[in-house]
């Protein structure tokens, strides 16, 4: 996406509509069983997970898509790497 600015828009979109997504009730339950499923969780703490996951994704969603390709990294001793 970094030559294709309106790509930035889109992912926003997408991102926030996932997290719409999470706070339907049937959508919530499910994860929250498939969270239940693979660690050991209470339900009351996997529908948490989903609680806190669809929050920042509805909150990621908007600029903060943007700054995915803004790296903080220090350039390494070989071209393309860094630490």
């Amino acid at each position: 996406p970094l030559k294709n600015v309106e790509r930035y828009l889109y992912l926003g979109e997408v991102t926030r509509r996932a997290g719409e997504e999470l706070t339907k009730p049937n959508v919530a339950e499910f994860f929250a069983q498939s969270i239940m499923k693979s660690s050991p969780k209470s339900h009351a703490q996997a529908l948490g997970e989903v609680k806190v996951t669809a929050a920042f994704l509805k909150n990621f969603g908007g600029d903060n898509v943007r700054f995915l390709a803004r790296s903080f990294g220090v350039p390494g001793d070989h071209v393309g790497q860094e630490s």
